[in-house]
């Protein structure tokens, strides 16, 4: 059975929300920081009812969802000036390490370390199903292109559920699974506490390769790293057999890598390429493709936090540092710290780089942290964070493939680059390896919520949700905030401030909606 660190914290639960806007100081910290770094935005601190282990998430409405180790799931909206916690869940029966899934059907799932599989509704908080397992949860869910929820448990089980928690299949592995499963191109990745790295077939749940880590004599071979998979479907994973591996999408080590301490974090893959990983010796790593180590950096104790990329290549990361702190670290692409933020206690949560501009972590002092990103977005087109995405979905293609691009809107022309031009999108481009996000020149960035045989929805920050026909000629979105079709007409950008919209059930143009 995993062991955890406990620290010993006093219950902040009812201490005020802290809201704080530092002045970016310089300050010197303690060790592993020897020189004087800024100190970052802390926005504000939201104290929870226990230490938090899980990593947050986040969807369209902005809203963060965690867990805590009272086994309670909170459901925060930061877009006030301060924190306001809509909901909360406390109905799980033990701790929760697992950080909820958003997916678009509108659940939260999570699991728990009393067994059991939880799905919410996201908005409300209410129970919509439950699966008990035969053993802890300690991972997170991952969902499907084709709407599976594949999730692990400490019974050695891998299982597959529909949206409506129909149990579709399960995958026995060789040991406990702890580590979350990871989706790319109808493959499930995902290791367990033999040491064994597998390969499930999604459609099916049987098994297309394995991979045994090298057993060390004096090393566990447990495999607690979540992969990360590359633009050209590389897995990559860390074991506690000291060992960081690159593996082919047909199961091929391509090259490892070997630190001084078990490699528990998971990777992220940073938008040129760049493959970080942090390890127990305090290091996070930096590697090109090929397995070439770039640069190291020292940061501090990494237990089971991973880093995490902006869209300008900032990783984002919590170490401890000793004598009950830690530190939150914003390091730059040339390794240098950009700035640094101590915080009691230890860390397991990975940090949330969030479309709203801020850095969402956990900590085991009972608190969630919010910094202040001045505007900096997540990276979106590769596997720049855990769970890949600010929905923590574990799936490399975002929520729909070019595949089903090229299917909804069978005009799509492709360009140079991986830009995609759609006819009766308002004549717009798209950046097909950013979906869900897609750019119109006159709407800026749409988030593509869901696709399906007919259309697509999509959400526009001033105009609510629209639904674009796959079968319109023109410019036509369904809005649903006023309940009506909508013409949008074009050269009316966004950028300059005139975005006229004509609304066929009024008769009437609105400017900006």
């Amino acid at each position: 059975m995993h062991q955890r660190i406990q620290s010993v914290l006093h219950n902040r639960a009812s201490f005020p929300i802290m809201k704080t806007r530092n002045i970016l100081l310089l300050c010197v910290l303690c060790l592993p920081l020897r020189a004087e770094v800024p100190l970052g935005i802390l926005d504000w601190i939201l104290p929870a009812d226990g230490a938090v282990f899980s990593s947050p998430a986040t969807c369209d409405s902005g809203r963060i969802y965690f867990g805590t180790d009272a086994g309670v799931i909170y459901c925060v909206d930061p877009s006030g000036t301060v924190p306001h916690v809509v909901w909360t869940f406390d109905g799980a029966t033990d701790w929760i390490d697992s950080t909820p899934l958003v997916t678009p059907e509108g659940m939260v799932v999570f699991g728990s370390w009393d067994g059991k599989v939880y799905a919410l509704d996201k908005d409300s908080g209410g129970l919509l199903w439950t699966y008990q397992t035969g053993n802890y949860i300690m991972g997170s869910a991952a969902a499907a292109a084709t709407g599976e929820i594949i999730i692990g448990g400490g019974d050695g089980i891998l299982y597959a559920f529909s949206p409506s928690g129909e149990l579709l299949w399960v995958y026995i592995a060789d040991d406990a699974i702890d580590a979350s499963p990871a989706v790319a191109g109808g493959t499930a990745y995902v290791g367990d506490s033999a040491g064994v790295f597998h390969a499930v077939r999604v459609e099916d749940g049987s098994g297309v390769w394995t991979f045994q880590v090298e057993a060390v004599p004096g090393r566990e071979s447990d495999i607690l790293s979540s992969a990360a998979v590359g633009p050209e479907g590389t897995v990559y994973f860390g074991s506690r057999n000291h060992r960081f591996h690159a593996l082919s999408k047909d199961g091929l080590e391509l090259w490892s890598f070997e630190a001084f301490e078990p490699v528990d974090s998971s990777p992220a893959v940073a938008p040129d390429g760049t493959v970080a990983v942090g390890s127990r010796d305090g290091y996070v790593f930096f590697f090109d493709a090929n397995g070439v180590l770039e640069r190291q950096v020292f940061t501090g104790d990494i237990f089971y936090g991973s880093p995490a990329f902006d869209a300008d290549g900032v990783l984002y990361i919590a170490a401890y540092a000793g004598d009950g702190l830690s530190h939150v670290l914003a390091i730059g692409p040339d390794g240098d710290y950009l700035w640094a933020y101590p915080a009691p206690g230890f860390n397991d949560s990975s940090p949330l780089v969030a479309p709203d501009g801020h850095l969402y972590i956990g900590m085991h002092d009972f608190s969630l942290y919010a910094f202040d990103l001045d505007g900096a977005q997540p990276e979106l087109a590769s596997w720049a964070a855990f769970r890949d995405n600010p929905r923590r979905s574990g799936r490399r293609t975002g929520y729909f493939g070019l595949a089903k691009v090229f299917q909804l809107f069978p005009s799509a022309q492709a360009d140079a680059g991986h830009w995609y031009w759609l006819d009766g999108f308002g004549s717009g481009w798209f950046h097909g390896e950013h979906a869900p996000w897609l750019y119109h020149p006159d709407h800026g960035h749409l988030w593509a919520e869901k696709a399906g045989a007919e259309g697509v929805w999509l959400h526009d920050d001033a105009l609510g949700w629209l639904y674009a026909l796959r079968s319109s000629p023109h410019n036509f979105y369904y809005r649903v905030s006023a309940g009506a079709w909508i013409y949008h007409k074009p050269g009316t950008a966004k950028s300059v401030g005139e975005r006229w919209i004509f609304s066929f059930q009024t008769q009437s143009w609105d400017l900006d909606g």
